[in-house]
C-alpha cells in the first residue's frame, strides 16, 4: 500500500484547471476530493473576529459560521453537519480540529481516507495549514495566464475581464512561487502545468503522485465517469466539463479569443510568472509607459457584472448571493487581538 498523506492541498488560481485536477484525484480510490467552500480562506482571513474557542459563544459562532458556509455551497457534499453535531464531536476546541473532523467526515461517506483540497490562496495561510494539519503536501498547478484570462472573460458568473484575470495570475503566482521554493525545501510539493496536464495526463500524474508520496491509478483518468463527478459537474455551469473526456487540445485558445491589445496586456502583466512557469510571450512586447495606458483603456470597458449572468439558474444565483452576504457579515464583525 502507497503512504500517501491524508491532507494533499491544492494550490491554483481560478480558471486554470483547479476543479479539473480536483476531479481526477477523487477518482483515484484513496483521495476524495470534496467540492470547493474554501473553509481556510474563512477561517484564516477572519481569525481575529473570533475570541478565545474555549468559550461557548465563539466556539459556537465559528461552528455556525462553517455550517453555513457549508449550506452555502454551489457544489454538492454527501454529509451535511449539523451545529449540534459539531458541538458533540470535535475535540479539541480548535479550528483544525473542526475542518479536519468535517472533510475526514466527508471522505468516509465516500469510502476514501484521504482527502485532495481546493482552498483559494493557501500559499497565504500557510502557518495555519501546516500547524493543522502537520503532514499535509501540497500540489501547485499553473495555466497559461493568456488562456486562463480568456476562461475568465467567458465565465458570466465571474467580476472583470482580463484586467481582473491578470491581475489576480500575477498575485496568485507570486504567492505561489514564495510557497513553491519553500516548501520544496521541505519536500512537501509537487507541481504540474495545465497544458503538461491534459497533453500527456497519464505521465504528468503519475510524476505528480510520486512526488506527493501515493500512486498514480488509471481510474484518475476515468474521472469523467464517476457518478459523483457527474453530480459536481451538474450543480454549476462552469463545472460542466467535468463530465466530459478529457480534452487534450484545451490550450491556446487565447490566440482567437483575445484581442491583441488584450494579448499583449496579459503578457506585459504577467511577464515575470510567465518567465518562472516557462511560458514564452508572442507578442511585440510593452514598455511600462505603454502598458499602463493600455491597462487603463482596458480597464474602463470591464464589465462588473456581465449581462448572462442573470440567466443563470435561480439556485445558483441565490446561493452565491446568500453566501456573500454571509462573508459581509463575517468581516464587518469588529477584530479582536
Amino acid at each position: 500500500m502507497d503512504a500517501a498523506p491524508t491532507f494533499v492541498f491544492l494550490i491554483c488560481s481560478e480558471r486554470s484547471g483547479s476543479n479539473l485536477v480536483t476531479r481526477m484525484f477523487d477518482a483515484h480510490p484513496g483521495f476524495c476530493g470534496p467540492a470547493p467552500v474554501h473553509l481556510v480562506r474563512l477561517l484564516c482571513d477572519h481569525a481575529l473576529r473570533y475570541g478565545p474557542l474555549e468559550e461557548d459563544r465563539w466556539w459556537d459562532l465559528l461552528i455556525g459560521d462553517v455550517v453555513a458556509l457549508l449550506e452555502t455551497q454551489v457544489g454538492t457534499w454527501r454529509t451535511a453537519p449539523t451545529a449540534e453535531a459539531l458541538r458533540e464531536a470535535v475535540a479539541p476546541r480548535d479550528a483544525g480540529a473542526l475542518l479536519r473532523h468535517v472533510w475526514l467526515a466527508e471522505a468516509r461517506a465516500h469510502g476514501k481516507t484521504r482527502l485532495f483540497l481546493k482552498e483559494n490562496h493557501t500559499p497565504r495561510h500557510l502557518p495555519f495549514v501546516l500547524a493543522a494539519f502537520p503532514d499535509a503536501r501540497f500540489l501547485l498547478q499553473v495555466r497559461d495566464p493568456r488562456d486562463m484570462a480568456l476562461s475568465w472573460k467567458e465565465r458570466r458568473e465571474l467580476r472583470g475581464d482580463v484586467v481582473r484575470a491578470a491581475t489576480t495570475w500575477t498575485e496568485d503566482q507570486a504567492e505561489a512561487a514564495r510557497a513553491l521554493g519553500q516548501l520544496r525545501l521541505a519536500g512537501r510539493v509537487a507541481w504540474t502545468r495545465y497544458e503538461d496536464l491534459i497533453s500527456r495526463p497519464e505521465e504528468e500524474l503519475a510524476r505528480v503522485c510520486g512526488a506527493l508520496g501515493t500512486g498514480f491509478h488509471a481510474s484518475m483518468l476515468a474521472f469523467h465517469e464517476d457518478p459523483h463527478t457527474r453530480e459536481v459537474a451538474g450543480a454549476t455551469e462552469a463545472w460542466g466539463n467535468l463530465a466530459r473526456p478529457l480534452i487534450s487540445g484545451n490550450h491556446g485558445r487565447w490566440r482567437a479569443g483575445l484581442d491583441e491589445a488584450e494579448a499583449r496586456y496579459v503578457e506585459w502583466r504577467c511577464a515575470e510568472g510567465m518567465r518562472l512557469f516557462g511560458y514564452t510571450p508572442e507578442l511585440p512586447p510593452l514598455g511600462d509607459d505603454e502598458g499602463a495606458a493600455l491597462e487603463a483603456e482596458l480597464r474602463a470597458r470591464e464589465r462588473h457584472e456581465k449581462p448572462g449572468y442573470a440567466e443563470i439558474p435561480g439556485r445558483e444565483r441565490l446561493l452565491r448571493a446568500r453566501r456573500a452576504e454571509l462573508l459581509r457579515g463575517i468581516a464587518a464583525r469588529p477584530p479582536r487581538a
